[in-house]
Protein backbone atom coordinates (compact mmCIF):
# COMPACT_ATOMS: atom_id res chain seq x y z
CA UNK A 1 0.00 0.00 0.00
CA UNK A 2 1.48 3.38 -0.91
CA UNK A 3 2.44 5.48 1.91
CA UNK A 4 0.70 2.58 4.32
CA UNK A 5 -2.94 4.13 3.54
CA UNK A 6 -5.45 1.57 3.54
CA UNK A 7 -8.60 3.04 1.67
CA UNK A 8 -10.60 0.49 -0.23
CA UNK A 9 -11.15 0.94 -3.95
CA UNK A 10 -14.50 2.31 -3.79
CA UNK A 11 -13.53 4.91 -0.86
CA UNK A 12 -10.36 6.16 -3.15
CA UNK A 13 -9.98 9.21 -5.50
CA UNK A 14 -6.20 8.04 -6.07
CA UNK A 15 -5.21 4.56 -7.78
CA UNK A 16 -1.46 3.88 -7.94
CA UNK A 17 -0.53 1.25 -10.47
CA UNK A 18 2.87 -0.41 -10.16
CA UNK A 19 4.22 -1.33 -13.68
CA UNK A 20 7.71 -3.19 -13.18
CA UNK A 21 9.13 -2.75 -16.91
CA UNK A 22 12.11 -2.11 -18.09
CA UNK A 23 12.93 -3.84 -21.56
CA UNK A 24 13.25 -0.54 -23.51
CA UNK A 25 15.70 0.67 -21.28
CA UNK A 26 18.89 1.37 -23.12
CA UNK A 27 21.59 1.84 -20.36
CA UNK A 28 21.52 0.97 -17.12
CA UNK A 29 18.78 -1.63 -16.19
CA UNK A 30 16.93 -1.88 -12.99
CA UNK A 31 13.98 0.16 -13.71
CA UNK A 32 11.57 -2.88 -12.86
CA UNK A 33 12.33 -2.77 -9.51
CA UNK A 34 11.30 1.12 -8.69
CA UNK A 35 8.13 0.64 -8.05
CA UNK A 36 8.21 -2.03 -5.42
CA UNK A 37 10.87 0.04 -3.56
CA UNK A 38 9.35 3.68 -4.03
CA UNK A 39 6.14 1.84 -2.48
CA UNK A 40 8.16 0.32 0.76
CA UNK A 41 10.03 3.71 1.10
CA UNK A 42 6.70 5.46 1.24
CA UNK A 43 5.79 3.38 4.08
CA UNK A 44 7.78 5.72 6.03
CA UNK A 45 6.35 9.07 5.44
CA UNK A 46 4.37 11.41 7.76
CA UNK A 47 0.97 11.89 6.53
CA UNK A 48 1.38 15.61 7.51
CA UNK A 49 2.39 17.66 4.96
CA UNK A 50 4.42 20.93 6.53
CA UNK A 51 3.78 23.15 3.46
CA UNK A 52 0.59 22.44 3.04
CA UNK A 53 -0.34 21.94 6.56
CA UNK A 54 -2.96 18.65 6.74
CA UNK A 55 -2.68 14.81 5.66
CA UNK A 56 -4.11 13.26 2.91
CA UNK A 57 -5.26 9.72 1.83
CA UNK A 58 -7.68 8.22 -0.65
CA UNK A 59 -5.28 6.20 -1.74
CA UNK A 60 -5.60 2.45 -3.39
CA UNK A 61 -2.86 0.80 -4.65
CA UNK A 62 -3.21 -1.52 -7.44
CA UNK A 63 -1.23 -4.88 -8.24
CA UNK A 64 1.47 -4.84 -10.00
CA UNK A 65 0.49 -4.91 -13.39
CA UNK A 66 2.61 -8.02 -14.74
CA UNK A 67 4.62 -7.14 -17.80
CA UNK A 68 5.04 -9.35 -21.01
CA UNK A 69 8.44 -9.32 -21.57
CA UNK A 70 8.98 -10.33 -25.16
CA UNK A 71 6.34 -7.65 -26.69
CA UNK A 72 6.15 -4.13 -25.60
CA UNK A 73 3.56 -3.60 -27.53
CA UNK A 74 1.52 -6.27 -25.56
CA UNK A 75 2.52 -4.45 -22.21
CA UNK A 76 1.08 -1.29 -23.52
CA UNK A 77 -2.06 -2.87 -24.24
CA UNK A 78 -2.58 -4.60 -20.68
CA UNK A 79 -1.60 -0.82 -19.40
CA UNK A 80 -4.24 0.85 -21.34
CA UNK A 81 -6.83 -1.41 -20.28
CA UNK A 82 -6.02 -1.43 -16.65
CA UNK A 83 -6.15 3.03 -16.91
CA UNK A 84 -9.21 2.55 -19.06
CA UNK A 85 -10.73 0.45 -16.57
CA UNK A 86 -9.67 3.19 -13.54
CA UNK A 87 -10.58 5.90 -15.83
CA UNK A 88 -13.91 4.65 -16.48
CA UNK A 89 -14.56 3.90 -12.34
CA UNK A 90 -14.19 7.61 -11.85
CA UNK A 91 -10.88 7.37 -10.20
CA UNK A 92 -7.24 9.54 -10.80
CA UNK A 93 -4.48 7.60 -12.29
CA UNK A 94 -0.58 7.34 -11.18
CA UNK A 95 1.07 4.54 -12.78
CA UNK A 96 4.74 4.14 -11.63
CA UNK A 97 7.56 2.71 -13.34
CA UNK A 98 9.42 1.00 -14.59
CA UNK A 99 10.52 2.84 -17.68
CA UNK A 100 8.95 5.99 -19.40
CA UNK A 101 8.17 3.65 -22.67
CA UNK A 102 4.81 2.75 -20.29
CA UNK A 103 3.44 6.52 -20.51
CA UNK A 104 2.57 5.13 -24.04
CA UNK A 105 -0.06 2.94 -22.79
CA UNK A 106 -1.46 5.62 -20.40
CA UNK A 107 -2.13 8.09 -22.73
CA UNK A 108 -3.60 5.62 -25.42
CA UNK A 109 -5.76 5.16 -22.57
CA UNK A 110 -6.54 8.98 -22.04
CA UNK A 111 -7.13 9.36 -26.22
CA UNK A 112 -10.16 6.92 -25.84
CA UNK A 113 -11.94 9.06 -23.45
CA UNK A 114 -10.97 12.98 -24.19
CA UNK A 115 -10.80 14.33 -27.34
CA UNK A 116 -8.10 16.70 -27.14
CA UNK A 117 -5.35 17.30 -24.12
CA UNK A 118 -1.79 18.23 -23.85
CA UNK A 119 0.83 15.63 -22.41
CA UNK A 120 3.56 17.25 -20.81
CA UNK A 121 6.80 15.83 -19.57
CA UNK A 122 9.15 16.82 -16.78
CA UNK A 123 12.04 15.06 -18.09
CA UNK A 124 16.17 15.70 -18.96
CA UNK A 125 15.48 13.98 -22.63
CA UNK A 126 13.16 15.14 -25.52
CA UNK A 127 12.57 11.34 -26.33
CA UNK A 128 11.68 12.47 -29.84
CA UNK A 129 13.48 9.53 -31.43
CA UNK A 130 10.97 7.70 -34.10
CA UNK A 131 13.42 4.39 -33.47
CA UNK A 132 16.18 3.45 -31.31
CA UNK A 133 18.68 0.66 -31.50
CA UNK A 134 16.11 -0.48 -34.01
CA UNK A 135 12.73 -0.14 -31.91
CA UNK A 136 10.03 1.98 -32.06
CA UNK A 137 9.30 1.01 -28.70
CA UNK A 138 11.96 2.25 -27.25
CA UNK A 139 11.89 4.47 -24.07
CA UNK A 140 13.46 6.80 -26.10
CA UNK A 141 10.45 7.28 -28.69
CA UNK A 142 8.05 8.20 -25.82
CA UNK A 143 7.32 11.24 -26.70
CA UNK A 144 7.34 10.94 -30.32
CA UNK A 145 4.46 8.00 -29.61
CA UNK A 146 2.38 10.26 -27.46
CA UNK A 147 3.15 13.15 -29.67
CA UNK A 148 1.57 10.50 -32.21
CA UNK A 149 -1.77 9.37 -30.00
CA UNK A 150 -2.60 13.30 -28.99
CA UNK A 151 -1.49 15.40 -31.15
CA UNK A 152 0.50 17.73 -28.80
CA UNK A 153 3.79 17.79 -26.16
CA UNK A 154 5.55 19.92 -23.98
CA UNK A 155 8.80 18.70 -22.77
CA UNK A 156 10.67 20.55 -19.47
CA UNK A 157 13.52 20.50 -18.08
CA UNK A 158 15.62 18.79 -21.47
CA UNK A 159 19.57 18.53 -21.35
CA UNK A 160 20.17 16.04 -23.85
CA UNK A 161 18.67 16.21 -27.69
CA UNK A 162 19.96 14.29 -30.33
CA UNK A 163 20.75 15.50 -34.04
CA UNK A 164 17.41 13.03 -35.29
CA UNK A 165 15.16 14.68 -32.64
CA UNK A 166 16.58 18.61 -33.73
CA UNK A 167 15.79 17.63 -37.71
CA UNK A 168 11.91 16.55 -35.96
CA UNK A 169 11.37 19.66 -33.89
CA UNK A 170 12.00 22.27 -36.95
CA UNK A 171 9.00 20.71 -38.58
CA UNK A 172 6.82 20.30 -35.39
CA UNK A 173 4.62 23.15 -34.43
CA UNK A 174 2.76 21.34 -31.76
CA UNK A 175 5.80 19.57 -29.96
CA UNK A 176 7.23 22.13 -27.96
CA UNK A 177 10.81 21.59 -25.67
CA UNK A 178 12.07 23.82 -23.00
CA UNK A 179 15.55 23.20 -22.10
CA UNK A 180 16.83 23.28 -18.40
CA UNK A 181 19.53 26.66 -19.47
CA UNK A 182 16.33 28.12 -21.37
CA UNK A 183 14.62 27.43 -17.93
CA UNK A 184 17.36 28.11 -15.43
CA UNK A 185 16.92 31.76 -14.51
CA UNK A 186 13.35 31.79 -14.48
CA UNK A 187 11.61 28.21 -14.46
CA UNK A 188 8.50 28.99 -13.61
CA UNK A 189 8.09 31.89 -16.23
CA UNK A 190 9.41 29.61 -19.10
CA UNK A 191 7.21 26.38 -17.68
CA UNK A 192 3.92 28.80 -18.18
CA UNK A 193 5.03 30.28 -21.29
CA UNK A 194 4.96 26.78 -22.80
CA UNK A 195 2.05 25.57 -21.39
CA UNK A 196 0.20 28.72 -22.58
CA UNK A 197 0.52 27.52 -26.34
CA UNK A 198 -1.88 25.28 -25.61
CA UNK A 199 -4.59 26.91 -23.49
CA UNK A 200 -7.41 25.43 -22.43
CA UNK A 201 -6.61 22.01 -22.67
CA UNK A 202 -6.56 19.09 -20.13
CA UNK A 203 -3.24 18.14 -18.95
CA UNK A 204 -1.64 14.39 -18.56
CA UNK A 205 2.21 14.86 -16.77
CA UNK A 206 4.38 12.47 -17.13
CA UNK A 207 7.62 12.67 -14.95
CA UNK A 208 10.91 11.25 -15.49
CA UNK A 209 13.27 10.98 -12.63
CA UNK A 210 16.08 12.25 -14.59
CA UNK A 211 14.52 15.48 -14.30
CA UNK A 212 16.12 16.00 -11.01
CA UNK A 213 19.85 16.60 -10.91
CA UNK A 214 22.10 13.74 -10.09
CA UNK A 215 22.88 14.48 -6.51
CA UNK A 216 19.72 14.27 -5.60
CA UNK A 217 18.07 11.45 -7.59
CA UNK A 218 21.23 9.02 -8.81
CA UNK A 219 19.13 6.18 -9.24
CA UNK A 220 18.00 6.55 -13.00
CA UNK A 221 18.71 4.60 -15.77
CA UNK A 222 19.97 7.80 -17.79
CA UNK A 223 21.50 10.32 -15.66
CA UNK A 224 22.42 13.82 -16.72
CA UNK A 225 24.03 16.71 -15.00
CA UNK A 226 22.59 20.03 -14.83
CA UNK A 227 19.47 18.94 -13.28
CA UNK A 228 16.25 20.47 -10.89
CA UNK A 229 16.36 20.36 -7.01
CA UNK A 230 13.55 19.63 -4.82
CA UNK A 231 12.08 22.93 -4.13
CA UNK A 232 12.28 24.15 -7.74
CA UNK A 233 10.34 20.98 -8.68
CA UNK A 234 8.01 20.84 -6.16
CA UNK A 235 6.86 24.66 -7.24
CA UNK A 236 6.70 23.39 -10.55
CA UNK A 237 4.33 20.76 -10.05
CA UNK A 238 2.43 22.52 -7.98
CA UNK A 239 2.09 25.75 -10.47
CA UNK A 240 0.70 23.15 -13.06
CA UNK A 241 -1.45 21.23 -10.79
CA UNK A 242 -3.41 24.65 -9.27
CA UNK A 243 -3.17 26.26 -12.52
CA UNK A 244 -4.40 23.63 -15.36
CA UNK A 245 -6.50 20.54 -15.53
CA UNK A 246 -4.58 17.25 -14.89
CA UNK A 247 -6.07 14.18 -16.16
CA UNK A 248 -3.50 11.44 -14.71
CA UNK A 249 -0.10 11.43 -14.24
CA UNK A 250 3.13 8.76 -13.63
CA UNK A 251 6.31 8.74 -12.29
CA UNK A 252 8.94 6.76 -14.09
CA UNK A 253 12.66 5.73 -14.62
CA UNK A 254 13.40 5.18 -10.78
CA UNK A 255 16.06 2.67 -10.69
CA UNK A 256 17.36 1.71 -7.47
CA UNK A 257 20.60 1.61 -6.24
CA UNK A 258 22.23 -0.23 -3.50
CA UNK A 259 22.10 1.83 0.20
CA UNK A 260 19.84 5.16 -1.54
CA UNK A 261 17.16 4.54 -0.13
CA UNK A 262 17.11 8.03 0.51
CA UNK A 263 15.89 8.45 -3.80
CA UNK A 264 13.30 5.94 -3.26
CA UNK A 265 11.74 8.15 0.11
CA UNK A 266 12.31 11.39 -2.44
CA UNK A 267 10.36 9.99 -4.70
CA UNK A 268 7.61 8.72 -2.72
CA UNK A 269 7.15 12.10 -1.01
CA UNK A 270 7.11 14.01 -4.20
CA UNK A 271 4.51 11.53 -4.86
CA UNK A 272 2.37 12.44 -1.91
CA UNK A 273 3.15 15.84 -2.14
CA UNK A 274 1.50 15.50 -5.99
CA UNK A 275 -1.37 13.93 -4.48
CA UNK A 276 -1.81 16.76 -1.92
CA UNK A 277 -1.56 18.95 -4.40
CA UNK A 278 -4.46 17.21 -6.46
CA UNK A 279 -6.54 17.50 -3.35
CA UNK A 280 -6.72 20.97 -2.83
CA UNK A 281 -6.42 22.45 -6.16
CA UNK A 282 -8.15 19.67 -8.68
Amino acid sequence: MFAGINSSFDEARFVVIPVPYDSSTTWLPGARFGPSEVIDASRYLEHYDIELKQTFGGIWTMEEIEPVRASAEKTLERIKDAIGWIISEGKFPILLGGDHLITVGSVAAFKERYEDFLCLFFDAHADLYDEYEGSKYSHACTVRRCYEIAGKAVVFGVRSLGVEEIEFLKGEKNVVVVTASDARNDPEERLIEALDRFQGLSVYLSFDVDFLDPSIMPCTGTPEPGGFDWYTTTKLLKRVLSSRKVIGMDFVEFSPVVNRKDAAYLLAKLIYKSIGYLTLFQ
